[in-house]
């Protein structure tokens, strides 16, 4: 795997900043391999079809496809992250690091994890949804299926055996307010997720292939 921290000046990359973004153009990335993994929506062919057409788009362009809209829970979500992190460091003793990127060493595909426990093999992914899923969470008390083929890829590419999935909300009770369900690594579905991405960049170079020769065969031809 290769870690990624900094530009190539130094600077550190923030995730979420332009920089970031442009890290992630022509990857395969932690939501994108969600989407083409066979799923239990009935909207598998579609949402793979539109991650091929995203990742195809961004490889010709250079730049990032479509756009991220920040809803207000969303947004409150992204500004309560650092405090449950800290929350976490203190509960486990264990240090944090933040990370732009993580990417396969020669596929083109990569995770940005809300954290890599220093010293340890071990990711920690942050969820700091609304009162009223946090409050699911907190009961069920078990990671939502939702989230199983996101934090399985991270320890895939991360190589880390085991995922602090946490969720936080700051108006619960102290007892309350930071849940964390330990998630360990499943060999036969990091099995399952890199033999379904080698097939899927397989035809992203396909279709690449197919632009490039159809721009080719209409030169001349306005």
């Amino acid at each position: 795997m290769k870690i990624i921290r900094t530009d190539a000046e130094g600077g550190e990359i923030i995730q979420g900043s332009d920089a970031w973004k442009m890290l992630r153009v022509g990857m395969l990335t932690g939501t994108g391999i969600t989407n083409i993994l066979p799923g239990k929506t009935g909207k598998y062919k579609e949402s793979r079809q539109n991650e091929l057409d995203e990742i195809v788009t961004e490889i010709i362009t250079g730049k990032p496809s479509g756009g991220f809209f920040a809803t207000k829970f969303v947004k409150e979500g992204i500004e309560r992250e650092p405090m449950a992190r800290m929350y976490l460091e203190e509960r486990y003793g264990y240090v944090i690091e933040e990370v732009a990127f993580v990417q396969h060493d020669w596929m083109k595909v990569g995770v940005s994890p809300d954290g890599m426990v220093i010293g340890q093999k071990r990711n920690v992914e942050i969820k700091c949804p609304k009162d009223r899923t946090h409050l699911r969470y907190w009961l069920e008390d078990t990671m939502p299926d939702t989230y199983v083929h996101q934090v399985q890829s991270q320890m895939w590419l991360t190589g880390a055996e085991l995922t602090d999935f946490a969720s936080y909300h700051p108006d619960f009770p102290d007892d309350m307010d930071l849940q964390v369900i330990q998630v360990e690594r499943n060999p036969s579905m990091i099995d399952m997720i890199e033999n379904e991405v080698g097939t899927f960049l397989s035809e992203v170079n396909v279709q690449v292939n197919r632009v490039k020769e159809r721009r080719e065969n209409r030169k001349g031809n306005p």
